[in-house]
């Protein structure tokens, strides 16, 4: 049962092997700028996420405060953090964006 078993999967895949090569051609190849680009697109994505994940915690725990002087500090020093945060990478990214633009 087993060597039927392995011998179908080494015909499943030595019969699979010619439409991947086929496969590899018609992918779009990209070179290192495009790449550079999507890696630089998903931290954009991932620090924008943290920093709305950031500034809700910063709300929460504004709301929470019951009072206390500590805490409200604390979380108006957390919301004005991610709030700058937020704009530095907006404008980093904006930045990138008009360097593109003087470069094409």
């Amino acid at each position: 049962m087993k060597k039927k078993f392995f011998t179908i999967l080494i015909l499943a895949t030595l019969l699979a092997t010619p439409v991947a090569g086929l496969a590899i051609d018609t992918l779009e190849t990209y070179d290192v700028v495009d790449t550079l680009e999507n890696i630089v697109n998903w931290i954009f994505t991932i620090v924008m996420i943290v920093a709305v994940i950031y500034l809700m915690f910063g709300g929460v725990a504004y709301i929470t405060s019951e009072g206390d002087a500590t805490k409200l500090e604390k979380a108006k020093k957390q919301i004005l953090f991610a709030l700058f945060g937020t704009g530095i990478v907006l404008l980093a990214n904006g930045l990138k964006k008009l360097i593109e633009d003087m470069m094409a």
